[in-house]
């Protein structure tokens, strides 16, 4: 609940990626603008201010975002940024009567020169003006701009919290479950998944290497799997989706970073099946009867080895090497753990 007397002008939200700053820096805008307040501080959420807002369009609610079009020479909010769209914004007159909110995302990609000129802003702030600087890396924001700003941490929400969200928006319990696990806690890329694309992926990946068949392939098996899921014609989902964001330089890479993902999740899955017996714990679900019968085939500490020798493998990727390589070998590991007897 927003109380009009007690915010600051300037405000920084800081947390992970994905995690809802957005989200909340949208609900704030509301919230100092709706014309139809509820218990005289919370937006309605339909009244034609918070409609606007809600859809980026009103005209006293301005984002600012680092040039990420695909031929800037880098991802950085320059200085005609911060003179032009927030300076020049924040010195007209509401449009409105209202507050003018200026939320600037991934302000820690401020440049120098556009920290400056920001800073001068925040000394001499315009009246009925809110700046919120959203940010999840805060530390590499000058001293003088963070002393300035009103900060809010925002943590991981529980996987049940997340759920429940994802319910009240009309997504089936089976799905809402899936997503909440797999949104590691951060609402915004829950609310940003579309599950039934991510449940493709996910049997794709399975399927392809036949983790749900012991992998009788056998070894050649294997390197054919590799290619394909290397291919790009295979519906992986982008690794940044997968992976906090993390980003890769070649396209094979970034195949390889989403397969190997959805793997780690998959032998976490079975991991906690193992040791604890937790269900509710599980991503995969829907996957039960297949994770079970693979925990029978491998010991616990196969599987945290296995799991060592992803991020090993994640680690080479950023280093650019050859992703076909790192597929095969890892997949190698993986069959010498899978295709063994049943354990009894």
């Amino acid at each position: 609940m927003v109380c009009k007397e007690r915010f600051g002008h300037a405000h920084l939200f800081s947390g992970n990626s994905s995690i809802g700053k957005g989200l909340i820096a949208k609900m704030f805008a509301q919230a100092i603008n709706c014309e139809s307040p509820q218990h005289k501080s919370d937006a309605c959420g339909a009244c034609r201010t918070c409609e606007e807002v809600e859809q980026s369009i009103h005209p006293d609610v301005h984002h600012i975002a680092p040039n990420r079009e695909a031929d800037a020479k880098s991802d950085e909010i320059k200085v005609d940024q911060i003179r032009g769209d927030v300076e020049g914004m924040l010195r007209l007159r509401s449009f409105t009567g209202g507050y003018k909110v200026c939320i600037i995302d991934d302000a820690h990609l401020m440049n120098r020169n556009a920290q400056n000129a920001f800073l001068k802003t925040l000394e001499e702030p315009p009246l009925h003006s809110i700046i919120i600087l959203i940010s999840d890396k805060p530390q590499s924001l000058a001293p003088t701009i963070l002393s300035r700003c009103q900060k809010l941490w925002f943590a991981p929400l529980s996987a049940i919290e997340i759920q429940m969200a994802l319910e009240a928006r009309q997504n089936t319990r089976e799905r809402a479950r899936f997503v909440s696990q797999l949104s590691q806690g951060r609402i915004g890329k829950a609310l940003s998944i579309n599950p039934d694309e991510m449940l493709e992926a996910r049997d794709h990946i399975i399927t392809t290497i036949g983790l749900d068949s012991f992998m009788h392939g056998g070894i050649a098996h294997l390197f054919a799997a590799s290619e394909v899921l290397l291919s790009e014609n295979t519906p992986l989902t982008d690794s940044e989706a997968l992976s906090g964001g993390e980003k890769f330089r070649f396209g094979k890479s970034k195949r390889a970073a989403a397969a190997l993902t959805w793997l780690s999740h998959w032998l976490r899955d079975i991991l906690i099946l193992q040791v604890s017996k937790k269900t509710e714990r599980i991503m995969n679900y829907d996957r039960l009867k297949e994770l079970t019968q693979a925990g029978n085939q491998c010991t616990p500490s196969a599987i945290i080895n296995l799991l060592k020798n992803i991020e090993v493998t994640h680690q080479n990727l950023r280093r650019n090497l050859n992703p076909t390589l790192q597929m095969e070998m890892f997949l190698l590991r993986l069959y010498n753990v899978f295709s063994t007897k049943t354990i009894s």
